[in-house]
């Protein structure tokens, strides 16, 4: 079964416990497939979050739970995208009472909102029906038990390929940061904190995630040498060329003028 968004191919099956979906920077996510919708329009209109929750309970099972079961304090909540239904105690962050009282908000789950703000380059900072400042919410809490994860001995890979807020898969040496608190891995397509997009391999950054900075993410270009820069190219090159000899005004200075903002050279260290 293919699911396809506007920016990513979400290729599922059914024999497996675990979706994979390709990034547009080449790294791969693997959310549950109990969890992976097809995305659908927005939902338009003016019934208040606890009036939808109680027409749909009967007839909803929440998505992570699978369990149909709802208390005034618990009710199931349908997304207004994927009309997938989630108790509010199980969602992360829960779904608090005061939020469900308020009529005419609709509500999104965190797996659209990142299917809606994440993009290459960095999700949005400012968009539509506040999807951003929605994305922003969702990172405050992740949904997964960091402690639980099992790591290499240079914490660049753990065995349960679960990084970033989404907790999908990645590269480390490819489009991610790596927060200097939590030794956490994020992907590029998830922040918000970027002022233009990030080479592959580029760790000359220091970056907290909104977690570790209790709110807004944290980002500072280090200063470079020039030696720097030029791996950082030749490197980027090799990726996408996939040769090992690359000629100097064919290829690499091409390179430089066109990646001229990424590389941030007016920060170079002579």
């Amino acid at each position: 079964m293919m699911h396809k968004t506007s920016n990513n191919n979400i290729q599922t099956s059914r024999q497996q416990p675990r979706t994979t979906i390709s990034l547009q920077d080449g790294s791969c996510c693997r959310p549950s497939y109990k969890v992976v919708q097809p995305v659908a329009k927005p939902l338009v209109n003016n019934q208040s979050l606890a009036a939808q929750s109680m027409t749909t309970a009967a007839k909803l099972s929440c998505t992570l739970c699978r369990t149909d079961t709802a208390e005034t304090t618990n009710q199931i909540v349908t997304c207004g995208n994927c009309k997938s239904g989630f108790h509010q105690l199980c969602h992360a962050p829960s779904i608090s009472d005061e939020f469900m009282r308020n009529d005419g908000i609709d509500w999104n789950c965190r797996y659209c909102v990142f299917n809606l703000c994440a993009k290459e380059g960095g999700a949005d900072v400012e968009g539509a029906s506040g999807t951003a400042i929605a994305l922003k919410t969702m990172k405050q809490k992740l949904h997964y038990d960091m402690s639980a994860l099992v790591w290499d001995s240079s914490h660049k890979t753990n065995t349960q390929e679960v990084y970033c807020y989404c907790g999908g898969s990645g590269h480390w040496n490819l489009k991610m940061l790596q927060c200097y608190k939590c030794s956490q891995w994020f992907h590029e397509a998830c922040l918000q904190c970027l002022s233009c997009p990030i080479l592959n391999g580029d760790r000359f950054y220091i970056f907290a995630c909104a977690i570790c900075n209790k709110g807004n993410e944290y980002i500072k270009r280090l200063p470079l040498r020039w030696v720097d820069v030029v791996h950082l190219v030749l490197y980027n090159i090799t990726l996408v060329k996939k040769i090992k000899y690359f000629d100097v005004n064919e290829t690499i200075v091409p390179y430089f003028n066109q990646h001229w903002d990424e590389l941030r050279l007016g920060e170079v260290d002579k």
